[in-house]
C-alpha cells in the first residue's frame, strides 16, 4: 500500500493506492478534505465511483453542488440563517441567497492539515485535522475536525468524520457527507435500496414541512423518483444503502450506523447522471427543530465512520 502527497496549484493533493489492485482515493486537503476520486474493483475491473459534478463550471473552492463535502457544524439547511442554542440568538450569513439560507455549514472549503500516515500491507490511511476558532460570523463554539481516509486491501474504502468541542460551553453540532456516485451512465439503470421509515416533504425553503411514511428496501428507481429528500432511517448498528446498476448487476454499498447518522439524503442533481448519498447526523434545520441535534459537552468527541465497496449482485 502506498501514499502519495503532491502539491498542485497550491492544493494538497493526497492520493492513496493499492498498487497491486490499481484501487485507488485522491483527497485535496486544502479544500475541506473533498475526496475527489475513488476507484474500485470488483470482478478484475476497475471503477470510478465518485463524480463532481459541474466541475467544468466551478472552482471546487465554489461549487455550489458541494461535491463529497463535509456537512459541519450544521448539515443542510439553517432557515434564514437564524438559530438559538443556550439562551442566545445566533445569525449565520446567508450562503443560499436564492431561498434565504444559510447551508452546508463552513467546514467542506476548509484548509485541513496531515495530521497521520499509517501505511502497511493491510491498509493505507491518511488523517487530517482542522481546527476552528471561532472566526465564522454566528458559530463561537471552537472545536476539532479530523478526517480518516482508508482503503484496505479487501477493496474496502472508509471515511470517518471525528469533531471533539474545545470550548468550555455546550457546542450545537451536526455532521455528514455529501458525496455524488456515478454508477453506469444513465441513471434510468439504476435503483437505490435502504431500509427508511420516514421521507420529509418540504416548503418553499427546501425546509422540511411535514413527514410521511415511506420504505425503499424494495427499490427506488432513480429515473422514476429524481428524489431531493430528507429521509429517516430505521436505526441500525449496521445499516446498508446499496445503489444498484441493474444492467452490469454491479452494487455500491454505503455502510454505516444508523443510529450515529439516522438521516439520510438521496439526491440527483438536474441533467447529471449521478446521485449525491449523504449520511447525516440530524435534519435539515435541527439547529431550529432539535431533530437530530446534538450537543457537545466541553472536550465531548463525536465519530462517525461511512465504508464504501463495491458488489457483484444478481
Amino acid at each position: 500500500m502506498e501514499i502519495e502527497i503532491v502539491e498542485t496549484n497550491g492544493d494538497s493533493i493526497i492520493k492513496i493506492l493499492n498498487p497491486l489492485s490499481n484501487e485507488s482515493a485522491c483527497i485535496n486537503a486544502s479544500v475541506g478534505g473533498t475526496l475527489m476520486s475513488l476507484k474500485l474493483k470488483e470482478a478484475n475491473e476497475l471503477h470510478e465511483l465518485i463524480t463532481i459534478p459541474y466541475h467544468q463550471k466551478y472552482h471546487l473552492h465554489e461549487n455550489p453542488f458541494y461535491p463529497s463535502g463535509l456537512l459541519m457544524p450544521w448539515v443542510n439547511r439553517v432557515r434564514n440563517g437564524n438559530y438559538s442554542f443556550l439562551g442566545k440568538n445566533y445569525q449565520l450569513p446567508i450562503n443560499e441567497t436564492n431561498l434565504g439560507n444559510a447551508i452546508h455549514g463552513f467546514m467542506a472549503r476548509r484548509k485541513f492539515e496531515i495530521f497521520e500516515e499509517i501505511c502497511n500491507e493491510q491498509e493505507a490511511k491518511i488523517i487530517l485535522k482542522s481546527s476552528y476558532s471561532n472566526d465564522f460570523e454566528g458559530f463561537p463554539f471552537p472545536f476539532e475536525s479530523y478526517l480518516s481516509y482508508s482503503l484496505k486491501t479487501n477493496g474496502q474504502f472508509e471515511f470517518t468524520i471525528s469533531c471533539k468541542n474545545m470550548g468550555e460551553t455546550n457546542m450545537p453540532f451536526a455532521t455528514g457527507w455529501h458525496p455524488y456516485f456515478q454508477l453506469g451512465n444513465q441513471l434510468n439503470d439504476l435503483t437505490l435500496y435502504f431500509n427508511s421509515i420516514e421521507k420529509y416533504l418540504s416548503d418553499s425553503q427546501m425546509i422540511p414541512l411535514k413527514a410521511v411514511p415511506f420504505q425503499a428496501a424494495d427499490g427506488m428507481k432513480l429515473l422514476e423518483e429524481k428524489p431531493d429528500n430528507v429521509y429517516l432511517l430505521e436505526q441500525k448498528k449496521l445499516t446498508k444503502v446499496t445503489l444498484a446498476h441493474t444492467q452490469s448487476n454491479l452494487a455500491l454499498n454505503l455502510s454505516f450506523d444508523s443510529s450515529k447518522f439516522p438521516y439520510f439524503v438521496a439526491f440527483c442533481p438536474e441533467n447529471k447522471e449521478c446521485i449525491a448519498l449523504e449520511p447525516m447526523t440530524g435534519n435539515t434545520d435541527c439547529f431550529n427543530t432539535f431533530e437530530g441535534l446534538l450537543q457537545l459537552k466541553p472536550n465531548e468527541n463525536f465519530s462517525g465512520t461511512v465504508q464504501i465497496s463495491l458488489e457483484k449482485i444478481g
